[in-house]
């Protein structure tokens, strides 16, 4: 139970926010990801493979309502997606909890299913303002990649046909590779109409060195003004 749920205090010293990762397991390989980046020392299969039955998921989640918390973060290991009861976990949740969904969103089967599950929010990990940084911040998607299977277009048009439905928000994490994209994440957001959330990748390779760091910030100023232009947050 303890690699399935991590528990959050809130600010008044109250029992607020919870996480539950229903799986380990995910398709991606992101850059700089501490257990499928190609880099990392990753984790053995049993972890991999490790998933909350959906018995055990309704135990738990009565059992966090009866101790008082009223949010809760769906989350993950791995991608809670891969979970192939994910879809009857998020709706029993809703209807006890405030939602929030963490996703690449790329094993999304069905999105008029999960749009209809209840939750109120999903960040979805995109990391990417174009096809090609997309595919180098997840490498193991470029064997597959054609005009006609871009994986980064579906990402896209996912988030089009379910935000009609739930709010969703982009996580931009900035590295190396996407650094120089920050000012088009947030064309991107308007583009799609939905607000964009930026975090520094923590990685000694990918992660943005010192001086990398430092450039970023200087932007700040000119990004916030830029994200007021486009009205998004």
């Amino acid at each position: 139970m303890g690699d399935n749920i991590q528990l959050q205090i809130g600010r008044e010293i109250e029992l607020d926010s919870a996480q539950i990762r229903p799986t380990n397991a995910c398709q991606l390989d992101c850059i700089g990801c501490w257990y499928y980046g190609k880099d990392s020392v990753g984790k053995p299969p049993s972890w991999k493979a490790n998933s909350l039955d959906l018995d055990t998921f309704s135990i738990l989640i009565k059992d966090l309502e009866q101790i008082g918390f009223r949010k809760l973060v769906i989350a993950g290991g791995g991608d809670p997606l891969a979970h192939p009861q994910i879809y009857e976990m998020l709706e029993m949740a809703a209807k006890r909890f405030e939602i929030r969904l963490l996703t690449n969103l790329l094993l999304c089967r069905d999105p008029n299913r999960l749009a209809q599950t209840g939750i109120k929010e999903i960040i979805v990990n995109t990391s990417a303002a174009r096809t090609e940084t997309f595919l180098d911040f997840h490498p193991n998607l470029k064997p597959q990649f054609s005009p006609k299977n871009d994986p980064f277009r579906k990402l896209q048009n996912l988030i089009l046909e379910i935000k009609k439905q739930i709010n969703v928000k982009l996580n931009f994490v900035i590295g190396k590779i996407n650094q120089n994209e920050i000012f088009d994440i947030l064309t991107l957001g308007s583009e799609l109409n939905v607000a964009v959330t930026f975090k520094n990748l923590r990685d000694p390779k990918w992660g943005l060195n010192a001086e990398e760091r430092s450039a970023v910030e200087k932007l700040l100023p000119s990004l916030k003004e830029q994200a007021h232009r486009l009205e998004i947050t």
